[in-house]
């Protein structure tokens, strides 16, 4: 393993836990992705892997040497590469003088290794340029460059794609993982973005307040979530309360619903379900009925909000082609649900 983490906690103010009892192993070339809200913990466990932070307890092992626990290994000995949210060039310095700074730059493999690290990046043509007179995902490749200038075992990314726009994130998102996989090296990265996890990791750990919610690879993330947290922050299951009337029926208030997908043992009779949008059919035949509520057009297909018709008010989305005769807003709509699609969560 490259990377083990082994009863990691990080303590603030005697009460506080910012980490708590994170266990993972990451194994060599994988790019992992520390995902959740603001608060959640996923900087501060970066930090500690880097040695910016001590853990309050635990272990930190990187390619078989304890670096912090019972041992302590500084930063700057941990052969790790690190590129920051805000890319912390040096305004004074160049393209080529922010990639090549603290080697020795007389020597022919450092000329030889920046000339590499150029091409990698695509910023041969702006060797000259100051960080003033680039772009955000320039400024960003001469970060990553710099990064790797000093041939690191592990490359650390604290929120990579935030300060980039739209259109500059999806293209940023492939240009790193293309290097990265070049490179081979394990990789982190933090985000609270799904859109960039999915691109970019191989797998995902969520965090939520400290802990860790769920471990996966980007398709069981997102078509499995194991927790009513985990479905939210997708924010794509609508998340309905329920109660079983049955080995595998929920009532809802707007009817029986089946379910094959249980996500505990320990069931109660309390129980939320997460529909996304993929479950909801629209059919004239269906057994559930409801008003448009709205209408998105996210690209290659409508988004169309449903309010269901029962004692309390919830939200299903559906998804239809462009090619379609859409309803209007207000109008009811009958439709039925893939049972085989939605999820139960007890927690």
């Amino acid at each position: 393993m490259s990377i083990i983490l082994r009863n990691i906690s990080r303590v603030f103010n005697s009460q506080h836990y910012a980490v708590k009892n994170i266990n993972l192993e990451i194994s060599s070339g994988e790019i992992v992705c520390f995902l959740g809200p603001s608060g959640c913990g996923k900087t501060t466990t970066l930090r500690i892997i880097a040695g910016f932070d001590r853990p309050s307890s635990g272990s930190v092992y990187l390619l078989g040497r304890e670096v912090a626990g019972n041992a302590w290994v500084p930063p700057e000995k941990r052969k790790i590469g690190m590129v920051f949210q805000d890319y912390a060039l040096f305004p004074h310095l160049n393209v080529i003088e922010n990639i090549a700074f603290g080697l020795n730059k007389q020597t022919p493999e450092t000329r030889q290794r920046v000339k590499f690290l150029l091409e990698l990046t695509g910023l041969e043509e702006l060797v000259k340029r100051y960080p003033h007179q680039i772009s955000g995902g320039q400024q960003q490749r001469v970060s990553l460059a710099r990064a790797l200038a000093h041939e690191p075992d592990i490359l650390l990314l604290d929120e990579p794609f935030s300060n980039l726009d739209t259109v500059l994130r999806q293209s940023m998102r492939e240009e790193i993982k293309r290097i990265i996989n070049l490179t081979g090296l394990t990789s982190i990265f933090v985000t609270h973005d799904i859109q960039d996890a999915l691109a970019v990791a191989d797998r995902i750990i969520v965090m939520k307040e400290g802990e860790i919610q769920q471990v996966g690879k980007p398709w069981d993330i997102y078509y499995r979530p194991e927790n009513k947290f985990v479905a939210a922050f997708l924010n794509r299951f609508a998340l309905i309360n329920g109660r079983i009337s049955g080995k595998d029926h929920i009532y809802t208030d707007f009817g029986i619903i089946k379910v094959k997908h249980f996500t505990s043992e320990n069931i109660s009779n309390s129980v939320h379900l997460g529909i996304p949008p993929e479950a909801v059919r629209i059919d004239k035949g269906g057994n559930y009925s409801g008003r448009v509520r709205n209408m998105c057009y996210i690209g290659d297909k409508w988004e169309i909000s449903i309010e269901t018709e029962g004692a309390s008010l919830n939200i299903l989305k559906v998804h239809c082609d462009t090619n379609v005769n859409l309803p209007s807003i207000g109008e009811r709509l009958v439709y039925d649900l893939d049972s085989s699609k939605i999820l139960a969560f007890f927690s």
